[in-house]
């Protein structure tokens, strides 16, 4: 059983790699991603037969002749260089553009930008102060480029844009260019910071038209380049003869850009076959593994995983309908674009054989959140600059959503449950609905939902485990739930308490049992905890266990110290005291009177927690929401960092109000019926 179990697992990881090598090998477009995603999750949630004789020989050959093919067709032949201008202290953009196109950016952004304007105050942060961090290459580095390698940003098929806005600028998610005044965070940098394109067409695959509009730069046969400016569409056609340097177009603060490069037919088809070839490979392996059309589609297994993608990228275009290119642009102050820009600089570390620089994530000392820069940066390759790779995990968010509800609830309940959080807002005050959680990736890609989906899916297996009349809980889960305890803490340190909690509970469970091999693992799988404070004295020379931001006044709002004193001041009737008003503050942002209903809903969790008669899984499911209620008395109390803690709330006041107190209602409503004296 155990090895026919781990075969089956074999073949589901090798069928999920091949979708993506197949399928991709970069998901940077919005039909690429649903084919991908659709196809993974069906492999990764269905029940799969591992393929044997005819069909072993269908699922080799299709990985043989697909991959060929890929290889053959599948690579971009046009080099994309873009990049956005600043002065700075280096060369780096005299090194990389031609001196008429230098010269034209230089001139344009001294007329167009004065310290007067952009850098007078109040504004924080301005071009002036960012000269020492200047970019080390004219071109931005372009994921892509891991995988279709150019000495510009990126391989594409072609171009075609009529507005900054469809530019997928990506250089523009840099913390170099984090420019911005305290009260707006859409500013000058975002929508007039000059920027240059260029395109290199290789002579084999002309001639191409260029269409443009705005202010491009030719190269010419002695080397130079001759600017060309036109108010409306012109045309030409570059050819076979014409010099091979690549055309370069500017957008300036007045001066609009658009260009459209059409591809060849000859590129249209190879593109078309190595694309639809790619599609098709993926597919015929997940039909090879479920072993269709011999057995039917499992549509009872698909159903929430199909509508997981399909509701998450619905609300995601609803939110942000550039979400279908996959670029978001951060806005200047957001996280998101310092967690952006790490994992960028990161994987341009990596791409450069500099591994020691990669692996210090920027930070020598973590202040910002350690994890999510790790993983962004590790799905570069597939994923490119896009947000499709946090936007796939956080659709497993309502599968995790369901499985916990499961545990509790029968199953008409748990998909009820799991409908109303995947498709309404309904639940939104109490943070029950992927709706925020999408919205946290498509408009700031925070760590949030990535850490919140890992917390849960260690929480599944061991309130299952404690739900069963026989507690087992099998030797590699235990490892699993300590590594993703350990991916939770470095998403959100502040999931340390909840992963505590669990993994003490645990812990104690398998000493009481003397089932060493498990406890082994569990501390094995949560000891990756301590590359973190490894991390920082290696790089920072000072110890931090997690992050050095971790008591800043900005995070710990409301210290244990203070929280000493406002009691105090209670006891004395000081209600004018500076650590009472601090706490009363923290307590309305906790929970506002406009939201007085939550707190029936906290008190019930709070009676489940210490009720004798609780079932233990229940129990355990209150002490982990309390937990992260818990941070909340202490540090930001709202908002993103609050999510967890009230939908674990929610869940166990639903699960409360299913099981309990519902069957006493019915029971009390019937009665007075059934109690009633007959006649005679």
């Amino acid at each position: 059983m155990k090895v026919e179990r781990r075969a089956t697992a074999s073949w589901k990881a090798l069928g999920c790699v091949l979708v993506f090598a197949l399928g991709g090998p970069t998901v940077t477009d919005l039909t690429t991603f649903l084919v991908v995603s659709i196809t993974f999750f069906t492999i990764l949630f269905s029940p799969i037969s591992p393929p044997m004789g005819t069909r072993l020989g269908v699922f080799v050959a299709i990985v043989i002749v697909v991959g060929t093919s890929k290889a053959w067709f599948a690579t971009p032949p046009i080099a994309e260089g873009q990049g956005v201008f600043v002065p700075d202290s280096t060369s780096a953009y005299q090194d990389a553009l031609p001196p008429a196109v230098y010269s034209h950016l230089a001139q344009s952004f001294a007329r167009d930008f004065t310290r007067t304007r952009e850098c007078a105050p109040p504004v924080k942060s301005c071009w002036l102060d960012r000269r020492a961090d200047a970019p080390s290459r004219g071109f931005a580095f372009g994921s892509e480029s891991l995988v279709f390698s150019t000495a510009l940003t990126r391989q594409v098929w072609g171009t075609n844009f009529d507005s900054r806005e469809r530019v997928p600028l990506f250089a523009l998610n840099d913390v170099r260019y984090n420019f911005f005044p305290p009260t707006h965070s859409r500013t000058w940098v975002g929508e007039e910071l000059p920027f240059f394109v260029a395109y290199s067409v290789p002579e084999r695959e002309r001639p191409v038209r260029l269409c443009w509009r705005g202010q491009t730069f030719w190269p010419q046969r002695d080397g130079s380049y001759e600017g060309r400016f036109h108010e409306t569409q012109t045309c030409e056609t570059l050819g076979s003869g014409d010099p091979t340097g690549p055309v370069f177009g500017v957008e300036t603060r007045h001066s609009p850009l658009a260009m459209t490069l059409e591809p060849t037919a000859s590129m249209h088809l190879r593109r078309a076959l190595g694309v639809w070839l790619g599609y098709a490979g993926a597919l015929g392996v997940a039909l090879v593994l479920l072993g269709l059309p011999q057995k039917p589609l499992p549509w009872r297994h698909l159903m929430l995983p199909i509508g997981a993608i399909a509701a998450t990228l619905g609300w995601g275009l609803f939110l942000e309908p550039l979400t279908a290119t996959g670029v978001r642009i951060h806005p200047a102050g957001s996280d998101g674009l310092a967690y952006e820009s790490f994992a960028r600089t990161m994987a341009e570390a990596a791409a450069n054989g500099d591994w020691y620089e990669a692996f210090r994530g920027v930070e020598s000392i973590f202040y910002s959140m350690p994890g999510l820069r790790y993983f962004l940066a590790l799905v570069k390759p597939i994923f490119g600059d896009t947000l499709f790779g946090t936007l796939l995990v956080c659709a497993f968010l309502p599968i995790a959503v369901h499985r916990l509800s499961r545990v509790f609830l029968s199953a008409r309940a748990a998909a009820i449950l799991t409908a109303l959080f995947l498709l309404t807002p309904v639940f939104e005050y109490f943070r029950f609905t992927q709706y925020i959680y999408v919205k946290l990736v498509v408009e700031k890609n925070l760590a949030e939902p990535m850490g919140y989906l890992l917390i849960i899916t260690a929480i599944i297996p061991a309130l299952s485990a404690l739900a069963d009349e026989r507690p087992r809980i099998r030797t590699g889960t235990v490892f699993l739930i300590g590594l993703m305890c350990f991916a939770a803490v470095a998403m959100r340190p502040n999931l340390a308490p909840t992963a505590g909690i669990l993994l003490t509970v645990l812990g104690i469970w398998f000493l009481r049992t003397m089932d060493w091999p498990k406890f082994g693992l569990l501390c094995l799988g949560f000891a990756p905890i301590g590359l973190l404070g490894l991390h920082n004295f290696v790089y920072g020379g000072e110890f931090h266990l997690l992050t050095s931001s971790g008591d800043h006044p900005a995070n710990l709002e409301m210290p244990p110290a203070v929280w000493l004193r406002a009691l105090e001041q209670l006891w004395s009737g000081d209600f004018a005291g500076a650590a009472f008003q601090r706490m009363l503050k923290q307590l309305h942002t906790w929970n506002s009177p406009d939201e007085f209903y939550r707190i029936a809903v906290f008190l019930v969790v709070v009676w489940v927690a210490f009720a004798k008669r609780t079932q233990s899984a229940l129990r355990l499911l209150a002490w982990l929401a309390l937990s992260q209620q818990a941070t909340l008395f202490f540090f930001h109390a709202s908002g993103r960092y609050a999510f967890l803690a009230w939908a674990l709330t929610f869940l166990v006041f639903v699960v409360v109000t299913v099981n309990e107190f519902w069957p006493w209602w019915r029971l009390r409503r019937q009665r007075p019926a059934n109690t009633t004296p007959q006649p005679g």
